[in-house]
């Protein structure tokens, strides 16, 4: 639609039952829907059945409300209190490279990347959020893990998925998938709730005039919104839901595409391993401080083209709460939007008649000419809270893997199968041809 209508805000098609839908085209059309008039355009219906995976959090929450929990938030992402996660981020990616060690100590082998990324991200969060170790690296059949797991892969049951957005009343009726995430949601609800009362109860809530600094003393992040009086018990756990969710899935989809891009463009790996260990010849768990990863400038560059081509999360939807005109155009109320994350990431207008080529020298001496050209984390006051965690544990995970191992297709140009729900994961586990890198 972009290269068709190069010079459009938006097109218009339309969505399931006919729903009057249109996809916006151009940074401006998305600054005005994200940024300029952002709570005007609301989450549509069909967000309610996302709630059962993400838990109603921060994700959901619209015009004040948004912005009351997006204060409370804040703290616990600042670039100071993400910076002291570093250590959590060598112990996790540490513990995951003994295993690849294990499985490669006699050569190159295929195996299946995606699940070990996957206990990596999800241990690390859990462990900066909750301040607990949930320790799935080594034990992926703990009750707390598989209940989670259960969560998350609910919406793999399509129809009975989307029947939480579009049939009220249907979550009580007793399906066998029903119970099972009733289940599922009992076991995370009740660990959820004895940590927070273990957190309360060392927080003194309510007992000091000094948020701020008790706020900056929090170890994690629940630590830190059991000390503001704000949030009910009920809507910690929905933060927190939301919280591991995002800093999980998201990180894990991308490190493994991220890794199968530059298992087809080996200069690119190669480069950044030469790059990666001579800035570290000791190795990565020697690190420091971020601002010796931040120090790399081909890393970096690295860092943003993986994250302009891999975006976890493709596209997003608003909807409409009165006629507004954008960008001379009438957008109707009830009207669905999409936001095209991968269109904008992609946009020859924008990048270039390559865009849709894997480069990082594109970031040699150059930005984006506009901060909506690239949405990886959505702009405006919505954007994405923990986005420098991520790019954190993005970078240093990446780099830590790349500068040990050889990653390769296990097959010349490697199929790839994709499954989309909130996010773009492999559905095969993503296999690469994975060996010490000499």
């Amino acid at each position: 639609m972009a290269e068709k209508y190069p010079d459009k805000p938006f097109t218009r098609f339309f969505g399931f039952f006919r729903m009057d839908t249109v996809t916006l085209l151009t940074p401006e059309a998305h600054k005005f829907v994200l940024q300029t008039r952002a709570y005007d355009f609301t989450r549509p219906s069909l967000s309610a059945a996302y709630k059962l995976i993400i838990g109603d959090g921060i994700v959901f929450a619209e015009g004040d409300a948004h912005k009351h929990q997006r204060r409370l938030l804040s703290p616990a992402f600042s670039l100071a209190k993400v910076k002291s996660f570093l250590p959590i981020f060598v112990d996790k990616t540490t513990k995951v490279m003994g295993q690849f060690d294990e499985l490669v100590q006699a050569g190159p082998v295929v195996f299946k990347i995606l699940p070990y990324f996957a206990r990596l991200t999800l241990d690390a969060i859990a462990q900066a959020s909750f301040g607990i170790d949930l320790n799935s690296i080594e034990d992926d059949k703990s009750e707390l893990v598989l209940a989670y797991e259960s969560i998350i892969t609910a919406g793999e049951s399509t129809l009975e998925f989307f029947a939480f957005a579009f049939l009220p009343g249907w979550k009580y009726i007793p399906t066998p998938y029903n119970l099972s995430v009733r289940k599922a949601h009992k076991i995370f609800d009740a660990t959820t709730q004895r940590i927070f009362e273990e957190k309360l109860v060392n927080s003194d809530r309510g007992g000091t005039n000094d948020k701020v600094t008790e706020i900056s003393k929090a170890r994690d992040i629940l630590e830190l919104l059991a000390k503001t009086e704000d949030l009910t018990v009920e809507q910690i756990k929905n933060q927190i839901m939301t919280i591991l969710f995002a800093g999980h899935e998201t990180t894990a989809g991308l490190i493994s595409w991220s890794l199968l891009t530059l298992a087809k463009h080996m200069d690119v790996q190669e480069q950044l391993r030469a790059e990666v260990r001579a800035a570290f010849p000791d190795g990565l768990d020697q690190i420091g401080n971020p601002e010796q990863l931040d120090s790399l400038k081909y890393l970096n560059n690295v860092t943003r083209e993986l994250l302009r081509v891999n975006p976890p999360v493709i596209t997003t939807s608003r909807c409409a709460t009165k006629d507004i005109v954008v960008e001379g155009e009438t957008i109707y109320k009830g009207t669905d939007i999409n936001i095209s994350i991968k269109g904008l990431n992609y946009s020859k207008k924008i990048w270039g008649s390559d865009a849709d080529k894997f480069d990082p020298n594109r970031w040699n001496g150059r930005q984006a000419d506009d901060a909506y050209a690239y949405l990886t984390f959505l702009q405006g006051p919505r954007i994405c809270l923990g986005k420098q965690f991520a790019e954190l544990e993005f970078k240093y995970v990446l780099a830590s893997f790349v500068a040990r191992y050889k990653f390769e297709e296990y097959v010349e140009n490697q199929p790839i199968d994709r499954k989309f729900l909130v996010t773009v994961m492999p559905m095969d586990g993503l296999p690469l041809r994975v060996s010490r890198a000499e």
